[in-house]
C-alpha cells in the first residue's frame, strides 16, 4: 500500500494485493505530492508456518 502523509493526515493512495500479478497499475487519478508531505509504501507479509519462507 501507499499513503499520503500532510499535516498529520494520512490519506492512502493505492492499495496492491499479493495475489494479483507483480507490476506497475496506473492510478485512477493523479496524486498531488506537495513539499512537506511524506510518501511512505508498506508491505506486510504473515508466516502463519513454523518454518522460514524465502523469496527470490
Amino acid at each position: 500500500s501507499l499513503y499520503r502523509v500532510r499535516k498529520g493526515e494520512i490519506s492512502q493512495i493505492v492499495k496492491g494485493d499479493p495475489q494479483w500479478p507483480q507490476s506497475f497499475y496506473p492510478l485512477a487519478s493523479p496524486v498531488d505530492i506537495q513539499n512537506n508531505d511524506y510518501v511512505i509504501g508498506q508491505c506486510v507479509y504473515d508466516n502463519t508456518e513454523d518454518r522460514v519462507v524465502t523469496v527470490g
